[in-house]
């Protein structure tokens, strides 16, 4: 793996990569949402043109909507009682697994060069 120094050049890059990400995502999501309405509104399966290696496929299907985060509380009031909490309590600690994430924030100790004015020709 190469090597990166650590410092505002590599953050610089991240955050300008996580702003393009987002961008493309939000164009990515709005242009999926204009094709389903279009596929749909001309009951569109599939779309395959000759001159296109890939085609576009609309699955309509329904989506079960069930809460189980709720779900498992109810059925641990009902097996364990006053106790449902505790329980679950030891079965997230229990169940802990490692993990990291990496995060851009504001930096509150940067301070922003000022740039020397150019004063040829002034007296």
């Amino acid at each position: 793996m190469k090597r990166i120094k650590l410092n505002a050049k590599l953050i610089f890059k991240l955050a300008e990569l996580k702003d393009s990400i987002a961008v493309l995502q939000n164009n990515h999501d709005e242009l999926v949402k204009r094709i389903k309405k279009v596929m749909s509104k001309k009951h569109l399966d599939e779309v395959k043109p000759s001159d296109s290696p890939q085609k576009l496929v609309l699955s309509n299907y329904d989506k079960s909507q069930v809460p189980w985060k709720d779900e498992w509380g109810k059925l641990a009031k009902k097996k364990y009682g006053k106790r449902w909490k505790k329980v679950m309590l030891s079965l997230q600690e229990s169940n802990k697994v490692p993990c990291s994430s990496l995060c851009l924030e504001r930096n509150e100790k940067f301070k922003p060069k000022k740039k020397a004015h150019n004063l040829k020709g002034r007296n």
